[in-house]
């Protein structure tokens, strides 16, 4: 799992240009300063693009997650994986 890690900072220009556009979008959806929770947050520059005023993401590689929380301190980042997180907001432990 920690490969994905070491991939993600390679990324090329089709790539570049794709999370790009999705970030324009989600700005266009999402307002500056809202709680935002992120599944899959892979490097955190979605979240942080968003510019949230509490913003929390989750992604299934621990070398990423260390990653992430040394690009971005004022966001909050953990690791899990997405069908764990179902089970805990089915199960109203998840309070954020």
């Amino acid at each position: 799992m920690e490969q994905v890690a070491n991939k993600t900072d390679k990324r090329n220009r089709y790539s570049g240009y794709y999370h790009r556009r999705l970030e324009e979008v989600l700005q266009f959806v999402v307002p500056p300063g809202q709680r935002v929770i992120e599944i899959g947050c892979g490097r955190g520059d979605l979240l942080a693009a968003l510019k949230p005023s509490y913003g929390v993401g989750a992604a299934f590689s621990a070398e990423m997650i260390r990653r992430t929380k040394d690009r971005y301190h004022n966001l909050n980042f953990f690791k899990a994986d997405a069908h764990e997180l179902v089970e805990l907001v089915i199960c109203g432990s998840f309070i954020c």
